[in-house]
């Protein structure tokens, strides 16, 4: 009996039902494999710091191929109409008191912030354009840290080469900026949430207060954040009423600050008369269907959203997971976007960053994500990534590359003609009937101040039904009675969606027998050069001077 417990006692102890040699060979069997594993894995984390390198070059080639290429283009469109507003209310005019103006207050604020930062040239304001657009790439980098923080750079510089391929008129677009703001907001709400920093709910409320500002079609997107953390927070047992009491802070306080400014400037009612009247009109102008909208939302982006769509079909499901609160945020600011967007129902380019800038950042997160996987979902991820780079970068580089800066084709033009005038005529006023030619923009260039703040034509010659296009009128025609204007020029189109060749003249009987017996014709300019000023090709649109008689 001893001699068998000891036998017992001493012999080899089983290991998984393994004797001891067995064990041993096992042992050496399971190091093998972990040294395997574990060299395999430095494998594949050296291909992907090379294939990181790699596209990493490329996209940074690409963005200085555009911004050497874009670096003099000149100040057209909207940002050059912008330009004027602020250019008359550093010469005491009041915004919607005396600017019959349909922007939003944050619109003026933050042009009025560029052009005193950066200057009011045409040189300042491709830098301010600049600034913007790195401010979302590293806004970007920021929120996709915890994935990769290159992910975010990938779908920054995305982001500036498709802003740069819509064309010189795009640069420093009102929605450029809000977009900016929103992503900015966005990097400080996760910071805070991260690393449990309530006080840096504020600036996320200030700057998603101050996007609405500018578009009230946003207006959902400040409280939703706020109400989705609180329930992020409230699910893991923490504090919630400091956070959603800071962020509502921020909105409160943004928006007052807004509304001060509009009773420092005696405009509080007639703002409120804008957004009922002009704004309203505005919104049912030009409207597109809704096949055109949403097929332009995302068309850069088609391949990529394919494949997005593909990974997230291949991708393993893992019912163990915690819902990620960060993507659910991305994916609620990505559907407000697309509402903004639809909303408005033009399909400018500009209308949809939003959208965009949130969509390719949810990509960007997925594939940075899938990289770090196995089999079909980890090729999926690499050539999405890839084909970003390698064909959406660098042909949006070429395209943008194309748009030719030096042709100013109206503005060009008018400013010629303007300035072969005598001085007298010009320092006897001068007015513009247009919106989108670029008639302020050369009054902007001469600096010139027009007799009448009625900028916009499309409240001049429409239904007189209605009540912006009365109220237009009425002032209009005020301003022409108390100082008639020495010089009147006339654009062919009517915005958004009237008649060409001048015929918007008839639609207003009354001024165009007005101009008939007080003016005379000077010239009639049909420019002949096309533009591209994006890459289309375009024939700029045709303008007449009048003189006003002895």
């Amino acid at each position: 009996m001893r001699l068998q417990f000891v036998e017992r006692w001493f012999a080899p102890a089983p290991f998984g039902g393994l004797d001891l040699d067995s064990r041993a060979s096992h042992s050496r069997t399971s190091l093998s494999f972990c040294a395997s594993g574990r060299l395999r894995e430095r494998k594949l984390e050296r291909s992907r710091g090379w294939f990181r390198a790699v596209l990493g070059l490329v996209l940074l080639a690409s963005v200085c191929v555009f911004v050497v290429s874009s670096w003099r283009w000149p100040l057209v469109g909207d940002a050059s109409l912008m330009h004027y507003v602020i250019f008359l209310l550093d010469r005491g005019a009041a915004p919607y008191r005396d600017i019959a103006e349909m922007n939003m207050p944050g619109s003026y604020l933050a042009e009025w912030a560029a052009m005193h930062s950066f200057g009011g040239g045409e040189l300042a304001w491709r830098l301010f354009d600049l600034a913007l657009c790195l401010l979302a790439t590293l806004a970007m980098a920021v929120i996709a840290t915890p994935v990769d923080w290159a992910a975010g750079v990938w779908a920054g510089a995305l982001f500036l080469l498709i802003h740069g391929r819509d064309g010189i008129q795009q640069l420093g677009q009102r929605d450029l900026t809000l977009t900016v703001c929103l992503l900015c907001g966005y990097a400080f709400l996760f910071a805070a949430l991260r690393r449990e920093r309530t006080w840096m709910a504020l600036p996320f409320g200030l700057l998603a207060g101050f996007a609405v500002a500018v578009k009230p079609t946003l207006l959902p997107l400040g409280p939703l954040a706020l109400l989705l953390a609180a329930w992020q927070l409230r699910r893991t047992g923490k504090p919630v009423w400091r956070l959603l009491l800071t962020g509502a802070a921020g909105l409160l306080l943004c928006w007052l600050c807004i509304g001060y400014f509009l009773w420092r400037e005696g405009a509080v009612g007639v703002f409120a008369t804008t957004i009922r009247d002009m704004v309203a009109y505005h919104a049912q102008l030009g409207r597109r269907g809704a096949g055109y909208l949403l097929l332009h939302s995302f068309s850069p982006l088609m391949p990529l959203l394919l494949g997005w769509l593909f990974l997230l079909a291949v991708r393993p499901k893992r019912p163990d997971r915690c819902p990620n609160w960060e993507r659910i945020h991305l994916a609620v600011a990505l559907g407000i976007g697309l509402l903004s967007y639809l909303s408005q129902g033009k399909g400018y380019p500009y209308q949809r960053y939003p959208f965009l800038a949130f969509l390719l950042l949810l990509l960007a997160i997925d594939f940075a994500a899938a990289l770090r996987e196995r089999g079909l979902t980890r090729v999926v991820g690499a050539g999405t990534l890839a084909y970003g780079v390698l064909i959406l970068a660098t042909v949006s580089a070429y395209k943008a590359g194309q748009a030719d800066g030096a042709n100013l084709g109206t503005v060009g033009l008018l400013r010629q003609d303007l300035q072969a005038l005598p001085p007298a005529d010009l320092s006897g006023g001068v007015q513009c009937i247009d919106s989108i030619v670029g008639c302020t923009n050369v009054l902007y260039r001469m600096r010139l101040v027009e007799t009448s703040l009625v900028f916009y034509d499309e409240f001049l010659f429409g239904p007189a039904t209605m009540p912006a296009v009365r109220e237009n009128r009425d002032r209009f025609w005020k301003d022409l009675q108390r100082k008639p204007p020495k010089v009147i020029v006339v654009t062919a189109p009517l915005f958004p969606d009237g008649p060409d060749n001048y015929a918007k003249l008839a639609l207003w009987p009354q001024f165009d027998s007005y101009l008939r017996q007080r003016y005379s014709l000077l010239l009639q300019r049909t420019p002949n050069a096309p533009v591209k000023w994006w890459s289309r090709i375009e024939v700029p649109s045709g303008y007449r001077i009048y003189i006003r008689n002895p």
